[in-house]
């Protein structure tokens, strides 16, 4: 560097001044690092993830949704056979309804069924519009290799397969198996201390629904017209 800067720019210090330069911009980049993110009470964060489960029988890969809220760190889980928008959709209807509110805000990954990158832009399905608007909750997307922007989330998608869904269970109908063993593993996951704080989840959990939205007097309605062409015999 000292060569380069004598050479190339006229530098007239001496090899010594650089050096230390030099060992200074080190010491600042080891000393950088992450900060944790600030969520306020309500926010809440998705993603889908993996695991397998008996259905009818055959060991079968299905997929779960995870809906997270960072301040109490209350997850909450539901299990379904894709990952598309109706999936979505049906399975935030449910978790709405269970904690009795809407979160403001829901921040979602960009694989989640609801959204996709095109040219530098989010496209939402013309779906999860309807159903955004029906439930007045702000959303967006994290951007590109950034997972640190819905860590919580995605700990705890690795949390409920780790917990939640061993060993194997089996599944006969999904809405049985939500409604019942799903809730209730949520309710008991409550009550440990969180990982911060020290105090039950449960506490925090209650001083955080009361930042959440007002359920609307009519529930959305997941469906989706689709063109066919018919057979003429």
């Amino acid at each position: 560097i000292h060569e380069r800067l004598t050479d190339e720019y006229g530098f007239t210090g001496s090899y010594d001044s650089v050096q230390k330069f030099v060992q200074k911009i080190r010491r600042d980049i080891q000393t950088k690092g992450t900060q944790e993110l600030v969520w306020e009470p309500g926010c809440a964060q998705v993603d889908f993830g993996e695991a397998d489960f008996y259905l009818g029988g055959v060991r079968t890969r299905l997929y779960y949704l995870v809906v997270t809220f960072p301040f109490s760190n209350v997850g909450l889980p539901q299990i379904f056979p894709g990952e598309n928008a109706e999936c979505v959709c049906s399975g935030l209807i449910a978790i709405f309804e269970y904690v009795g509110g809407v979160p403001p805000r829901l921040v979602f990954d960009n694989a989640t069924g609801v959204g996709r990158k095109i040219c530098g832009e989010i496209r939402t399905s013309e779906l999860f519009s309807a159903f955004a608007a029906h439930y007045g909750f702000d959303y967006s997307f994290c951007n590109p290799d950034s997972g640190n922007e819905k860590g919580n989330v995605e700990n705890k998608v690795g949390y409920s397969r780790r917990n939640a869904f061993v060993p194997v269970p089996t599944i006969t109908s999904f809405e049985e198996y939500n409604e019942g063993h799903l809730k209730q593993w949520c309710e008991d996951d409550a009550k440990r201390l969180h990982y911060i704080h020290q105090v039950p989840i449960q506490e925090l959990w209650e001083e955080e629904q009361r930042e959440l939205l007002t359920l609307p007097s009519h529930p959305f309605t997941v469906f989706r017209y689709t063109s066919v062409r018919s057979e003429e015999h």
